[in-house]
């Protein structure tokens, strides 16, 4: 088989490794993956196949000559073809590329991408509240207030992978060691992040006879998701990522702060300034 890049790789050499969801089980993500030489085994057809529909989504185009040219130029190229074809946009299926799938699946896919980004605004919270409230020595209080910003804005502007490397600095920072507990929500975090780049960057292939879709992802490492998500599949990541929010609000608030953005007990980590009112 030839792949994308024109080299021959074998088929059989790609180990494919898939996991089935059971019900209390943590979010498995790293086994969603196949190895690193999933783009030997690319599948290079559309993601959303068109035969046996009732809508035909391509029309033939009559090519016309270029009015610039002569009549012995226009058939010069005797390799030209007479045809050319493009998509008939106005008679596609209603909804497409995702009719295929029962609206109850978009709504749990679409829930699931909004749970993920809560987690993000939360991770941003604590790393705001975490380096906000964490004890400086004398002399490194000027350096850390130059660097503070730098910080935040990564916060807040970083992929959800590279947040959770700051969350867990933070967590490091503030309480000099960290516990078994914080060991196991870090690494909870980075699947989920795996799982997350795949749910929501994924191109979802028709659903099998059981309603199940394999999205087209590959990630930075060449390791292609393989594993059928269906509807309960997505709210069970829904709830895992749900705990995982907890997680992340109980490292704040188990030190005796007030998670910010919420009236929840705790010392409050930033007061507001009143000099407006004044």
């Amino acid at each position: 088989m030839v792949d994308i890049f024109d080299r021959e790789r074998d088929v059989a050499a790609v180990e494919v490794i898939e996991h089935s969801l059971t019900g209390g089980a943590n979010l498995p993500t790293r086994g969603h993956l196949a190895s690193d030489d999933a783009l030997g085994v690319i599948d290079c057809c559309p993601s959303v196949r068109i035969s046996g529909i009732s809508h035909p989504i391509f029309m033939k185009v009559r090519r016309m000559p270029d009015a610039d040219s002569t009549k012995s130029e226009r058939h010069s190229d005797a390799t030209a073809p007479e045809d050319t074809f493009s998509i008939d946009r106005y008679n596609l299926p209603k909804d497409f590329p995702t009719h295929r799938h029962d609206a109850i699946f978009w709504e749990e896919l679409g829930r699931a991408v909004g749970t993920f980004g809560f987690l993000e605004e939360t991770l941003t919270q604590a790393i705001f509240a975490l380096t906000t409230t964490r004890e400086y020595d004398d002399t490194e209080i000027e350096a850390a207030l130059e660097k503070w910003p730098g910080v935040l804005e990564k916060a807040v502007t970083d992929a959800l992978g590279a947040q959770i490397a700051t969350f867990d600095r933070a967590v490091r920072d503030h309480t000099s060691t960290a516990s078994e507990t914080h060991e196991e929500l870090v690494s909870k975090l980075r699947d989920a992040a795996e799982l997350r780049n795949a749910v929501c960057h994924g191109s979802w292939r028709l659903p099998d006879d059981e309603g199940r879709s394999i999205p087209f992802y590959i990630d930075r490492k060449r390791r292609r998701f393989d594993t059928p998500v269906d509807v309960d599949f997505l709210r069970q990541t829904r709830q895992e990522i749900i705990h995982l929010v907890a997680d992340v609000i109980d490292t704040v608030t188990r030190l005796g702060w007030q998670f910010p953005g919420s009236a929840g007990p705790g010392k409050v980590v930033w007061e507001k300034s009143n000099s407006r009112e004044r």
